[in-house]
């Protein structure tokens, strides 16, 4: 799936635009969900202000509509044209929090107060401060949109806000809402940290308006140990937005020749001191199996080839016996165990041997993209993996 050129907004404005206030504390570009949360809303002719993290940009459609009038109005693809309409709509107020190291017992001692201690600041400074600079907050905000986890302390720093601009005008107290992602207090260690955190959320998730949740799972669960029921709470799948769609053969080709695997194979130390990476050895297999139909193989990927044929015409197609792709996303945190992944490609490995149906069966390659602090602990049982299982 890659990113296409936005349509134009199919929806109808709204009489009276509402402002949103959308807020993660998390890298904003790595928050895909959260921001096609704010797209949508200035789709439907909402203010929205996105609060989070400095670090990645933004999809396209926001990322232009973040920019300068005068930057934006010299641009005339469709793209442009389609997110002009939500110049002035829309703002940005990125957050960068202190990180307190972690390198000997004293740092580790004092991690979680200093870390808590610089979120608060960031947070309330946000809140209560820049974003009264932002040019729409003339329209008192309607609703604060907050992604959970984590839930320390922006739950709490959420609800406050919203009591907080209530009491300022006059009763008209803004709508808070939670996108429940996952539970807060599965991202502590220890267990007097979960319990505390599992009882924190439980007080303050109550106190919300609203809740999304990403599965019917979440939906059940919350009501049976936090007591969140009812109309209030709609479960909200994933769903790729309009952006994305189906990518072409030709992009494909394009993108695996810039990946160059075998490179990034030898860069991950997978091959154990061997002459040939994994993936040239598949190369050499592919090239035997796969038969190339009155033409010149000029350029090849794992999953894709170039032919020219005897009128100097060029066809990229897919590979006939390509291997087959998995694509994981992780933040390498606590809560995502990850051995769950290695522990099914080990029982998918045993499975195959069992009925010697190697070759029939495809070659699979897994890439894993992300960062996060348990990345250093898998990379060495991947690799370890990967030299245990030749074939």
């Amino acid at each position: 799936m890659v990113p296409k050129e936005p349509p134009e907004s199919k929806f109808t404005q709204h009489a009276q635009p509402k402002h949103a206030v959308v807020m993660v504390l998390g890298d904003l570009g790595r928050s895909p969900r959260m921001q096609y949360h704010a797209l949508s809303l200035l789709e439907h002719g909402h203010y929205v202000t996105l609060i989070g993290y400095a670090g990645e940009d933004l999809i396209s459609p926001l990322q232009k509509a973040s920019a300068p009038l005068d930057l934006a109005s010299n641009n005339d693809d469709q793209s442009s044209k389609a997110s002009s309409s939500y110049q002035g709509n829309f703002h940005v107020l990125r957050m960068k929090p202190y990180q307190p190291p972690r390198t000997n017992i004293l740092h580790r001692l004092f991690y979680y107060p200093l870390r808590l201690a610089s979120l608060l600041f960031c947070v309330i400074h946000t809140l209560w401060v820049q974003l009264h600079q932002v040019p729409h907050t003339k329209t008192p905000v309607d609703v604060m949109l907050v992604q959970n986890p984590p839930s320390v302390p922006t739950l709490m720093l959420g609800y406050l806000f919203c009591l907080w601009q209530g009491i300022k005008t006059r009763g008209r107290r803004p709508r808070f809402v939670i996108d429940w992602h996952n539970l807060g207090f599965s991202m502590f260690e220890s267990s007097t940290q979960r319990t505390l955190a599992k009882f924190y959320e439980r007080i303050v998730g109550p106190l919300a308006d609203a809740h999304l949740c990403v599965t019917h799972a979440m939906e059940v669960w919350l009501g049976e140990n936090f007591d969140v029921h009812g109309k209030r709470v709609r479960v909200l799948y994933d769903k790729p937005p309009f952006m994305f769609g189906p990518t072409r053969v030709e992009e494909q080709h394009d993108l695996f020749s810039r990946l160059e695997l075998d490179k990034e194979e030898r860069h991950f130390g997978c091959n154990d001191g061997r002459s040939k990476t994994k993936i040239e050895f598949w190369l050499e297999e592919l090239r035997i199996r796969d038969e190339v139909d009155a033409g010149e193989l000029v350029e090849e990927t794992l999953l894709t080839q170039m032919i020219i044929n005897r009128n100097g015409e060029s066809k990229i197609s897919l590979r006939k016996n390509r291997p087959a792709l998995l694509v994981s996303s992780t933040s390498w945190t606590p809560d995502e165990d990850f051995s769950i992944l290695l522990k099914a490609l080990e029982k998918l490995q045993s499975s195959i041997g069992k009925r010697n149906n190697f070759q029939r069966f495809p070659k699979i390659l897994i890439i894993v993209t992300g960062k996060g602090p348990e990345k250093s602990h898998y990379l060495p049982l991947l690799k370890k993996f990967n030299d245990s299982h030749p074939q």
